[in-house]
């Protein structure tokens, strides 16, 4: 019998949008920037569409389906769990965007409840031996 869950993938590919469970009520769209399968751990910029001190207006619409879109000011560090299917809407990145997203890469991330002090500390690693790619 087949799986009718939504939320599990098999693979989860760098440069591709999925929805991310944060513990908001529907989620958010993300980025993925960097992953380790190995480790269990993704990185990613999140994406919303309400403004609030924690994100940031994008100068440019991703989406012709959404009024405003935003970016949270902080990345996001992720496990397999907190990922569900691959983002239905194709986003259209902007240079001037990029840049911004490029920025927000260089901040502190916030963290999955799922994430635990040594996952915290071998992604401090990954960050120190700069592994981490920049959004293209």
């Amino acid at each position: 019998m087949e799986s009718t869950d939504n939320k599990s993938i098999k693979n989860i590919e760098i440069g591709k949008y999925y929805l991310i469970h944060d513990g908001s009520e529907k989620g958010h769209p993300g980025l993925v920037i960097w992953k380790d399968d190995d480790a269990n751990l993704y990185f990613l910029i999140k994406f919303g569409s309400t403004g609030n001190d924690s994100n940031i207006l994008l100068p440019h619409k991703l989406s012709k389906d959404v009024e405003n879109n935003y970016v949270y000011k902080r990345p996001f560090l992720a496990k397999r769990k907190d990922i569900g299917k691959e983002w239905a809407f194709d986003y259209d990145i902007n240079d001037e965007d990029k840049t911004l997203l490029n920025d927000i890469v260089n901040n502190n991330p916030t963290y999955s409840t799922n994430i635990n002090r040594k996952n915290k500390r071998y992604f401090s690693l990954v960050i120190k031996r700069k592994q981490i790619k920049t959004v293209t």
